[in-house]
């Protein structure tokens, strides 16, 4: 276990937002699973994976959690009374904060849930803090969208750097994981999903396929039964060392020509590798 203690075409709307300091959404700061073994699926990451981790699987107030990096973003991890697991929260890291965040965003005629509050362990064993704002148009009974504004974003800014520069000395941990590429999510509306995305500043649509934030992910939309996060797909440096190491340990599983991370040890979720 390691501890811690693109460019691309925008609309011209997109690069006013971007030159007025106005857009909002800069990335997936963080993906949170909930699971029934959650302290489970947190070791498979944590330990087998070998990925840092930005703190140990632990009580935070009324709930268990734990959380790992993934080379572009966290993997949060909290029990649930299931017997799946499932991503239940996108949590996204905006550009304003305070006040600031919530009037241009109710400015863009976005509806917000009212803001709740998490902490959670830093680094060094000191308390990060932020305000979570939900998207109302996002939210579901299986998924959360939030804007997680940090209590003290040059603080927390510090702590990104410090776990991202242990990944790239970790080499990505024993899968060689680079970051994740694309986020799939599935609607019962992909019309109405996609313009509550990109009805948010800084959000660039790609065609009818899905969007992108500023930084990170690609963010693809399917027709679905449910509004939810269907699949992670993740990079790997080497996809035939990555299949070679969860063969040894009785993790792979094929499908066709994918290669995913076998659903059965991590409670049902989809994680897929490319190189």
């Amino acid at each position: 276990m390691v501890f811690l203690r693109n460019k691309y075409f925008l609309s011209f709307f997109s690069v006013c937002l971007l030159v007025t300091g106005s857009a909002q959404v800069l990335r997936v700061d963080n993906i949170t699973v909930q699971a029934g073994n959650a302290e489970t699926v947190y070791s498979l990451f944590a330990n087998t994976f070998q990925l840092p981790v930005l703190f140990r699987y632990q009580p935070a107030g009324a709930a268990e959690t734990g959380k790992v990096w993934l080379g572009n973003m966290a993997l949060s991890f909290t029990r649930a009374d299931k017997d799946t697991a499932f991503f239940s929260k996108l949590s996204l890291e905006p550009l304003q904060h305070g006040e600031a965040l919530i009037e241009t965003l109710t400015g863009f005629g976005i509806s917000l849930n009212p803001p709740g509050m998490i902490t959670e362990p830093g680094i060094e064993g000191e308390k990060l803090s932020w305000k979570t704002i939900g998207v109302r148009d996002l939210c579901s009974e299986w998924l959360q969208v939030v804007m997680a504004d940090a209590s003290n974003p040059a603080f927390f800014a510090s702590q990104r750097a410090t776990v991202k520069k242990i990944f790239t000395e970790s080499g990505g941990g024993a899968l060689g994981l680079r970051s994740v590429q694309k986020i799939i999510l599935t609607t019962t509306d992909a019309a109405k999903s996609l313009q509550a995305w990109v009805s948010i500043p800084g959000v660039q649509r790609l065609a009818d396929i899905g969007f992108r934030l500023i930084d990170g992910p690609v963010i693809l939309v399917e027709k679905g039964h449910y509004n939810a996060v269907k699949e992670l797909v993740v990079q790997v440096q080497s996809l035939a060392a990555a299949e070679s190491f969860l063969q040894q340990k009785g993790l792979l599983q094929k499908e066709g020509n994918k290669t995913l991370i076998l659903p059965a040890a991590v409670q049902g979720l989809r994680i897929r590798l490319e190189e």
